[in-house]
C-alpha cells in the first residue's frame, strides 16, 4: 500500500501505526482544544470551550486486536482506566511526559454511575474501532489506509460561489448518481458533520451563507463505491483569500498531492457584477442566494488566474486536470438569453439522461464548445488557452457551467431560472463536474460514439490520461434530434 494512504484526509499530515489515536464517545464532554481550534478554523460552528464527549485510547504491545495487512492498527481492546482525557493527552504529546488524568476527567461519564472508579478500570476489556488523527483530532474514515484518495483542490474567488456549489451538489449528487446508473457516495463523517447543517439550513431558508474560515473550509471527504470501484474523494479549498498560512499549504500532504484542479470562476468577473444586479432584480425571492446583499465575484479573471497558477506551482505542482467551472450560470444565461434560446443548445439543458452509464464525451464537448464561443464572442476570451498559460499547455482543461437554481421551460423554447432550495429541485448541470473527476481518476466509463453503430455507445476508461479499456456499450441511449446547423453566434435551427 501506498504511505500517502495513511495521511490524514483533513490535516494533511502523516498517521503511524505507533501514534494513530482511538477514541469512544463518553457521556461527560471534555476540552479538546486541538480539534476544536482546528475544525474553527475552517469554518465549523464549535461549542464554546471546545468541549466535545470523547476520549482517547493509544496503541500498546498487547492492546491492538486487529491489523491491515501492512500492521497499521484499526481495532483495540482496552478498558476504561487507560482512557485519556484529551487535555491529558494534549499536555503528554507537547511535554512528552506520561499521561495523567486531570482534575476534569470524570470515568462515571461513561455509565450510570453505579460502579466505583476501581471497579471501572478493572472490569472486562472492550473493543474500540474507532480511529483518530493524533495531529488535529479528526475523525478518521473506517477504511483509512484501505481505499486509495483521489485529492481535488477546489480554487475560487471570495463569492464566486463555491460554497453554495459544496451545498447544492452534495445535496443533489445521491439523487442523480443513482439516476444514471453511476454508483452511490457518501460523506465521511467529519464532512457530514460540516456540509449536513448548511443543505438543512439551506432546504429551510433558500440561503447559502457565506462561511467564513482562516484556513479555508474543512476538507469535503467522501466515500465512492461503483461496483468493484470504489475510493475516497477529498476536495481541498486553496482559496486565496481563506489560506494565507504558507507554513501549513507546503506540509499539507492531500493539498500537494492534488491531481485534479475545480476552478470556480463566477461570470460576474467579466461584466463588474452585473449580472448579479439584474439577477436579483428579477428574483427578488432569491436575494441572499449567493451570499448577503446578493454579493458576487469581481475579481479580473487574468488577476484571479495568475493567483491560482501561482498557488498551485507553488503547493500542488501534480495537477494534471482543471476542470473550470462556470458557475451562476442562471444570471448568465438570463442576462443573454437572447444568444441561448434561439433553438437546442447543449449548457442551457438539463443532463437529463445523458451520462447514464457512464460519461457523455459528445455531451461534454458540446458544453465546452458553448462557453468557449460564449466567452470568445462576448468577452474575446479564450478561456481554455488563458487557462493553460496559467497553469501549463499539459494540463487536460474542460470548461463546465452549472447553476444553484432550478431551470424550467416556457413557449417557444424560452426559459428562466427559479431560485428553488427543496431537495427535490433538481439544479442545472450540478453534478458534471464531479462526473469528470471520477472518470479522470478512472473510477466511471466514458461513452464516445459508436460510428459502425449508431444509436450506441462505446464505453473508454481513462487513466493517468491513457484509455486503459474500450468496450461496446448495449445502452442505445434515446433517439438523437436530427443533425442541426449552426446560424449566427448561439443560433441554431433543425434542418427540415
Amino acid at each position: 500500500m501506498s504511505e500517502l494512504n495513511y495521511v490524514c484526509p483533513y490535516c494533511g499530515k502523516p498517521v503511524g501505526k505507533d501514534n494513530v489515536l482511538f477514541w469512544e464517545k463518553s457521556k461527560t464532554q471534555y476540552t479538546d482544544r486541538i480539534r476544536g481550534e482546528f475544525l474553527r478554523r475552517h469554518g465549523v460552528i464549535v461549542p464554546d470551550g471546545f468541549k466535545f464527549p470523547r476520549v482517547y485510547y493509544r496503541v500498546s504491545e498487547t492492546n491492538v486486536i486487529r491489523a491491515d495487512e501492512t500492521g497499521f492498527p484499526t481495532m483495540l481492546e482496552d478498558h476504561v482506566g487507560n482512557a485519556i482525557a484529551p487535555a491529558d493527552l494534549d499536555k503528554a504529546v507537547k511535554t512528552g511526559q506520561s499521561d495523567n488524568f486531570d482534575d476534569d476527567f470524570d470515568s462515571d461519564g461513561f455509565d450510570d454511575g453505579s460502579e466505583s472508579r476501581a471497579e471501572k478500570m478493572d472490569r472486562t476489556l472492550h473493543n474500540i474501532p474507532l480511529r483518530a488523527c493524533p495531529h488535529c483530532h479528526c475523525e478518521l474514515p473506517q477504511l483509512f489506509g484501505a481505499l486509495k484518495t483521489y485529492h481535488v483542490a477546489m480554487f475560487g474567488g471570495r463569492a464566486a460561489g463555491k460554497t453554495a456549489y459544496l451545498v447544492n451538489l452534495f445535496q443533489q449528487l445521491t439523487a442523480q448518481l443513482s439516476e444514471n446508473n453511476l454508483g452511490s457516495v457518501t460523506l465521511e463523517k467529519e464532512s457530514a458533520g460540516f456540509l449536513d447543517p448548511m443543505i438543512n439550513d439551506y432546504e429551510q431558508t433558500g440561503t447559502t451563507r457565506p462561511t467564513p474560515a482562516e484556513g479555508g473550509l474543512l476538507p469535503i471527504l467522501c466515500h465512492y463505491k461503483n461496483g468493484n470501484d470504489e475510493a475516497f474523494i477529498t476536495f481541498y479549498d486553496i482559496a486565496g483569500e481563506g489560506t494565507n498560512d504558507p507554513a501549513y499549504m507546503a506540509n499539507h500532504e492531500g493539498i500537494k498531492n492534488c491531481e485534479a484542479l475545480m476552478l470556480m470562476i463566477d461570470p460576474n468577473m467579466f461584466v463588474g457584477g452585473a449580472f448579479a444586479t439584474a439577477w436579483y432584480a428579477n428574483h427578488l425571492s432569491g436575494m441572499d442566494r449567493y451570499g448577503e446583499g446578493g454579493d458576487c465575484c469581481r475579481d479580473p479573471l487574468d488577476k484571479f488566474l495568475t493567483e491560482a497558477g501561482s498557488l498551485c506551482h507553488e503547493y500542488s505542482d501534480k495537477i494534471r486536470y482543471i476542470i473550470c467551472v462556470v458557475t451562476k450560470m442562471d444570471m448568465l444565461l438570463e442576462a443573454h438569453q437572447k444568444y441561448f434560446a434561439a433553438g437546442d443548445i447543449e449548457i442551457t439543458k438539463d443532463i437529463g439522461n445523458a451520462h447514464f452509464d457512464g460519461v457523455n464525451l459528445q455531451t461534454l464537448r458540446r458544453v465546452h464548445d458553448n462557453i468557449g464561443l460564449y466567452m470568445q464572442k462576448n468577452y474575446h476570451i479564450d478561456l481554455k488557452q488563458k487557462i493553460l498559460d496559467a497553469f501549463g499547455s499539459d494540463m487536460r482543461v474542460n470548461l463546465l457551467g452549472v447553476s444553484t437554481s432550478t431551470l424550467s421551460r416556457g413557449e417557444g423554447g424560452s426559459f428562466k431560472f427559479e431560485p428553488r432550495s427543496a431537495a427535490v429541485d433538481r439544479k442545472h448541470r450540478i453534478i458534471e463536474p464531479f462526473l469528470i473527476v471520477l472518470m479522470r481518476f478512472g473510477l466511471i466509463d466514458a461513452k464516445k460514439a459508436d460510428d459502425s453503430n449508431p444509436g450506441n455507445y462505446i464505453k473508454v476508461r481513462f487513466n493517468d490520461k491513457n484509455v486503459i479499456h474500450e468496450s461496446a456499450s448495449q445502452q442505445s441511449e434515446p433517439e438523437q434530434v436530427k443533425k442541426e446547423v449552426k446560424r449566427g453566434l448561439f443560433g441554431w435551427r433543425k434542418n427540415k
